[in-house]
């Protein structure tokens, strides 16, 4: 997935999985914040979800959750920035039709467990949360034929 062509896509898979082993290695330093801006650069200038295929969206999303686990590795245990990196996993799956029971189903499991995660992150530890956003957008549920 990180070694496909030389799109976009892959160029965000390759650069997220090279800042999460960056900063696994040797821990937030220069490189890896490098890294960090060189895969958002890549994400921004990969096509939108109605211009691709499935094997493209799956490496999109794959490359936020690598950044959502590079933030999740070097942030502190009270840092949220993990979360950012969610809201765009969703539409690309729903748009893309990637299915759960494809050669993307440790991918989309990887993607619903970080979404109960950030779910439950921000109901827990902010209860005002529940009442500044619509019930539908937060429990909103994975749409089951995917």
């Amino acid at each position: 997935m990180a070694l496909a062509n030389d799109s976009p896509s892959v160029a965000a898979v390759f650069q997220s999985l090279l800042a999460l082993s960056s900063v696994h290695r040797d821990g937030l330093q220069s490189q890896a914040a490098d890294l960090q801006v060189a895969t958002l650069r890549a994400l921004v200038v990969a096509p939108k979800s109605d211009d691709i295929g499935s094997m493209e969206a799956a490496q999109l999303v794959a490359a936020g959750m690598l950044l959502c686990s590079f933030e999740i590795k070097h942030a502190s245990c009270t840092s949220g920035q993990w979360i950012t990196h969610m809201p765009g996993a969703k539409p690309m799956i729903r748009v893309c039709q990637l299915n759960r029971h494809s050669e993307f189903s440790t991918l989309l499991d990887w993607v619903y467990y970080h979404d109960t995660l950030s779910r439950f992150s921000m109901v827990y530890w902010n209860p005002s949360f529940l009442h500044s956003v619509s019930d539908e957008s937060i429990l909103e549920p994975w749409d089951s034929s995917v």
